[in-house]
């Protein structure tokens, strides 16, 4: 059975996943889905799960669920339309398609069946939930506003093996884009707590939302400050937190960061 991650078990609005999933946040009034993610290892080849969708309008709705291979790219998710890593040749779910009556939920049921000359890996897949009713934005366009459910499933030996490769300074947002790597074969999900010292001692701290680093990717990760800071030479230091089968795992960073008067780096990046 699909182990779901204990964070992730309460109700997720539309508004949340829209954001993570770069779709349109007319949906918000329309559907919610619980939980957005789904992490789980295979046994014997199998996994199997499911995930709710909730129908938050007054109207009745007809969806219809649809799977692609996606990734998390530097700076935030993508869908592919072929991938190494894709598991929708081995994921079936039913229904396909469900007609939900005003305030009520339906369950899709996921089963996934991994052959066993494949290499100890992750595979993903993204399990959108796409409204058949068109609606129409602010300026008369018609969306067909849709939203999705992240399903990781890993079979055999995977690991993540996080680092911090280097950081930058955005001074006009006030912020750091540390850059994490991941080179192992399996996604973690790591906070970030960091410090900021020179010469005089520590200057600024903080801890960073948990952010997405795709097995075999990397990642920018941003570190929100509550003031900018002055040119000059600094370290940046601190931990990666993530948890590894209900056990926490830490890998300490430190790196040089010069801030010039010149620094005009803007990183877009998207948790």
């Amino acid at each position: 059975m699909m182990k779901l991650s204990s964070s992730l078990r309460k109700w997720i609005p539309v508004g949340a996943l829209a954001m993570l999933l770069a779709v349109p946040t007319i949906a918000q009034a329309q559907v919610g889905i619980n939980p957005m993610l789904i992490d789980a290892e295979s046994r014997k080849g199998q996994a199997r799960g499911m995930f709710s969708v909730t129908n938050a309008s007054d109207e009745v709705i007809r969806v219809r669920v649809s799977a692609y291979p996606f990734t998390y790219t530097v700076n935030g998710f993508q869908v592919l339309s072929t991938s190494p890593t894709d598991l929708t040749p081995y994921l079936a779910f039913s229904p396909r398609e469900l007609v939900i009556q005003p305030r009520q939920t339906r369950q899709v049921r996921l089963s996934a069946q991994l052959l066993p000359s494949l290499k100890d890996r992750e595979f993903r897949a993204v399990i959108f939930t796409e409204n058949l009713k068109a609606t129409t934005d602010k300026n008369g366009v018609a969306i067909v506003p849709r939203i999705g459910v992240t399903l990781y499933v890993r079979q055999g030996v995977t690991a993540p093996k996080l680092s911090a490769d280097s950081v930058s300074y955005n001074a006009q947002a006030k912020n750091f884009a540390l850059l994490v790597k991941n080179t192992g074969n399996a996604t973690a999900r790591p906070k970030v707590n960091w410090k900021l010292s020179n010469a005089a001692g520590t200057l600024l701290s903080g801890t960073s939302e948990s952010t997405t680093v795709i097995a075999e990717g990397e990642r920018k990760v941003i570190l929100d400050l509550p003031k900018a800071i002055a040119p000059g030479t600094y370290q940046l230091s601190g931990e990666l937190i993530w948890e590894r089968s209900a056990s926490r795992k830490a890998q300490s960073f430190n790196l040089p960061l010069t801030v010039n008067a010149a620094t005009t780096q803007s990183p877009n990046a998207t948790r």
